[in-house]
């Protein structure tokens, strides 16, 4: 594939999740307490990585960490999470740039801890949590959506947005920017 054909595709994939996330966002009314609220969690794997220890992100991995800043663009996030590490915290940073929030470190072993912390502090209200791999299915799992499996190494293209308020975690599984196995 061309280097205009993968811009044409980014740029595709980027409009049509765009134009997902803001039906999901008209999906349901604000509910009137935040017991009731209505929680949107958008949980992606870091994008691609270089070698070594705590790496960086790859050129791909930056188009993709930017790709995912346009798609999230009019999410109306209110927080960002992200892991202890490089490739996390580079995924998030131009979301964190678009959006001008600081992002908040979490413990990538401590699902329900962040679940908890989201639930409290942004009930009815949108974020980003980047995680790893093997820890994608943990984390929809603590927020009441079960199903995922970890990730093979190769899959950097998955988007997971889960809504969800007194009645568990509804899931939607989407894919954004180059397409991966």
């Amino acid at each position: 594939m061309s280097p205009a054909q993968h811009l044409a595709l980014r740029c595709l994939t980027a409009l049509l999740l765009s134009a997902i996330i803001s039906a999901l966002a008209w999906a349901a009314p604000p509910a009137a307490d935040a017991a009731n609220a209505t929680t949107t969690v958008y949980l992606v794997r870091h994008a691609e990585k270089a070698d070594g220890d705590d790496p960086a992100l790859s050129p791909a991995g930056q188009a993709r960490a930017t790709t995912l800043a346009h798609v999230l663009a009019d999410a109306g996030l209110a927080a960002v999470f992200v892991t202890d590490t490089r490739r996390s915290r580079d995924t998030a940073a131009p979301v964190a740039a678009a959006t001008g929030l600081a992002p908040t470190r979490y413990d990538a072993r401590d699902a329900r801890a962040l679940a908890a912390t989201v639930r409290a502090d942004h009930a009815g209200q949108a974020v980003l949590v980047v995680g790893h791999s093997n820890t994608l299915d943990d984390l929809a799992a603590a927020f009441g959506a079960q199903g995922l499996a970890d990730l093979d190494e190769s899959q950097y293209d998955r988007l997971y947005v889960l809504r969800g308020g007194g009645d568990g975690a509804h899931l939607a599984r989407l894919r954004y920017g180059v397409p991966t196995p």
